[in-house]
């Protein structure tokens, strides 16, 4: 699971805040990943697992959604990806894989500079765990492991 936004933006740390929430659950078989920002580096992580789920703010949804993605146009430079297909993209072209993948989005209204999440925004985030945790109980149904 990758969580990723800057923490210092207020709902902006939304995919963070869950990251370390479903971090704290103990789950042995998730590997959680808190983030500022995609990196070409993670593409590594993305190769070995057999699914992921991104967990960002967006500004666009009116509500907490979650949608499969596969991999989109395959990036031209190098340093933060705009999308997590973009991420996927550069997995495939470097390692020949890519694993199944999900994008949960949590509605972002306030990135004031400060480290605190606002009060709908937390409450999304805690709806955004509840849809992580569902994925999650759903690849180990399918005995996937790793997520």
């Amino acid at each position: 699971m990758i969580g990723y936004g800057n923490t210092l933006r207020g709902d902006d740390g939304a995919g963070p805040w869950v990251a370390h929430a479903i971090d704290g659950l103990g789950h042995g078989d998730v590997r959680v990943i808190a983030r500022h920002q995609l990196t070409p580096e993670l593409a590594a992580d993305c190769a070995i697992a057999r699914a992921v789920i991104f967990v960002d703010a967006a500004v666009a949804e009116a509500e907490v959604t979650c949608r499969i993605i596969e991999p989109q146009a395959a990036p031209t430079g190098i340093g933060h990806f705009g999308s997590p297909g973009e991420l996927l993209a550069l997995t495939d072209a470097a390692y020949g894989t890519f694993p199944r993948a999900w994008v949960v989005a949590i509605p972002a209204v306030a990135f004031g500079y400060g480290d605190e999440l606002s009060l709908e925004c937390r409450k999304d985030c805690e709806r955004a765990q509840q849809i992580v945790e569902q994925i999650l109980d759903q690849i180990r149904r399918e005995g996937s492991p790793d997520a």
